[in-house]
């Protein structure tokens, strides 16, 4: 499955499979210690350009996923110190470009795997299975620009749908 997000400062390219995720990395800062949620919600905004981003369960999902391997704790830890994201509350995802950020592969794959568990809703396990995390809510349908969630709710009254999408 292929996905093109587009929003005002990037666009992403997912694809998707059980077996991405991030190799194993160099590690120089030490041992890294695990994000708290307020910061990984902090860095899932920015990197799926979505401000508004609150499911925080999901964001526990994921979180823990990733914690559950010792390279995705030093990455992350690594994104958010590199990415200044304890410094400057208004990081956008144009600065960690601009910052040659995405140039370390470390770095790439670990923003890419947040961003495709948050689009997917689907994350990979402690043990290496791909899970569901959430289907209606993953953000891949928001950006479909006429739905909020996904296809197995009602997204107005009976009808509706005959309508073409709203410009």
């Amino acid at each position: 499955l292929l996905i093109r997000v587009s929003s005002a400062a990037m666009v992403v390219i997912l694809a998707m499979s059980p077996a991405r995720g991030v190799r194993a990395g160099r590690q120089t800062e030490g041992t890294a210690s695990s994000l708290d949620l307020a910061q990984f919600m902090k860095i899932s905004r920015v990197l799926t350009g979505f401000k508004d981003l609150d499911d925080d369960a999901a964001g526990e999902t994921y979180l823990s996923a990733l914690n559950a391997r010792p390279e995705h704790v030093a990455a992350l830890h690594s994104l958010w110190r590199r990415g200044g994201f304890g410094t400057d509350p208004s990081v956008t995802i144009g600065d960690l470009e601009a910052s040659g950020l995405f140039a370390d592969k470390v770095m790439r794959e670990i923003a890419d795997t947040v961003i495709e568990y948050w689009y997917s809703g689907t994350y990979v396990a402690a043990d290496g299975k791909q899970r569901v995390a959430t289907y209606i809510d993953a953000l891949a349908w928001r950006t479909l620009g006429y739905r909020v969630e996904g296809p197995s709710t009602c997204s107005g009254d009976f009808g509706s749908w005959k309508e073409p999408p709203a410009a």
